[in-house]
């Protein structure tokens, strides 16, 4: 099993290049050479398991993983002294530093097994806006905070992603391994921008995906020869939740085989850590969105339970449109516009079954919701 993750850093200035070479320049989302502040940039080297340089015999089983970052001063981090601090300073007219954390890494022995320690970075990013922090991406709450040759501001916000269970499976993402109906990342040739599509037909020589839009959208036809730079995996370069197709990218459903007991537990949840500022950012990604992504992607086969489905929707929507009112969302305003992209939208296709004539309860609730929106404005 071959792992990689970051193993090293790096900060440069205008021109220059990281020394030694192996670096990736930290980019955008959207794959541009990214600014941490002005004409400053910084660098990660991706190392594999066992290749630290080292006498001890430990050396071949662990290896050096970084697994968190903190921006600073000249002083560690809460005094804490497994912090270490690179050279030369990512702010250098307020003197700030990034701070890192190494852990000795051993690839666990099977994908299954649960790590027991925080799992190393294996790539970084710079975004400009918290909602443009890509999915499944950690990012450091505070910005840094400059002004550049122009005068405007600079905001950068560092964002990371750790590696995940997909990691130790062995097998790596490949466009040659896809099939129809799978979504990806493509990259526009004339835009150099990154979109969600999904595979329609495939041949030998080219694929066939279509392009999501906010209006009629476009079908597109890549060389099996030349796309290789144009495809990546879902979510690499794009941020699902904005997607004009999303849900649809997620995970789709099938008959919903939970009950009022699950359904009671979410509403417990919402009420409990939907307007806790601490723990709103994990919840919503992790708990909530989830939830709503599989209720509406899945079919009823209880009309007590399709019934108190669409009431607890609703109540989330009032939520959500009072919380982004009150100006209170601006740190979470992906997921709230996410979701409420969800509900208002309903789910009108993918559902067959015969069985059912409670399977596009969803869609009846979009009248009902306008309706209370309408009241509450």
């Amino acid at each position: 099993m071959h792992v990689e993750f970051i193993g090293g850093l790096e900060v440069t200035y205008g021109n220059a290049l990281a020394a030694g070479g192996g670096f990736h320049r930290v980019t955008t989302a959207e794959g541009a050479a990214a600014e941490v502040s002005p004409l400053t940039y910084l660098w990660y080297k991706l190392r594999a398991e066992g290749t630290d340089v080292s006498t001890s015999s430990s050396a071949a089983a662990a290896s050096k993983a970084i697994t968190e970052l903190c921006v600073k001063g000249e002083q560690p981090p809460e005094g804490d002294d497994a912090w270490m601090k690179l050279d030369k300073s990512v702010d250098r007219s307020k003197g700030l530093f990034l701070w890192y954390k190494t852990t000795e890494f051993k690839a666990p022995p099977s994908p299954t097994t649960r790590a027991t320690q925080k799992l190393p970075l294996k790539e970084i990013r710079v975004v400009r806006d918290v909602k443009d922090v890509p999915e499944g991406f950690e990012w450091l709450k505070e910005p840094l905070i400059s002004n550049g040759e122009d005068g405007k501001e600079l905001r950068s916000y560092l964002c990371f992603r750790r590696l995940g269970s997909e990691d130790f499976c062995g097998s790596k993402w490949s466009i040659s391994n896809q099939k129809a109906g799978n979504w990806i990342d493509v990259k526009d040739s004339s835009s150099n921008k990154w979109n969600v599509a999904q595979i329609l037909q495939q041949s030998s020589t080219e694929i066939r995906v279509h392009i999501p839009t906010w209006r009629k959208g476009r079908d597109e036809f890549l060389s099996r020869a030349t796309c290789r730079n144009r495809v990546a995996k879902l979510g690499t370069h794009t941020n699902v939740y904005m997607s004009p197709a999303y849900p649809f990218p997620r995970k789709q459903g099938g008959m919903w085989n939970a009950g009022m007991k699950e359904l009671q537990q979410a509403r417990e949840q919402f009420d409990k850590y939907f307007y806790d500022r601490e723990k709103q950012a994990t919840y919503l990604p992790r708990l909530l969105i989830p939830f709503i992504e599989r209720s509406l992607l899945c079919t009823f086969l209880s009309n007590d339970l399709a019934e108190e489905m669409n009431k607890f929707h609703q109540h989330v929507l009032k939520n959500i449109v009072a919380c982004m009112l009150g100006k209170d969302a601006d740190s979470v305003m992906v997921y709230m516009l996410s979701l409420l992209r969800m509900i208002l939208n309903g789910h009108t296709k993918g559902h067959t079954s015969k069985e059912s004539k409670f399977e596009f309860a969803a869609q009846f609730l979009v009248v009902d919701q306008y309706d209370d929106v309408a009241k509450c404005e």
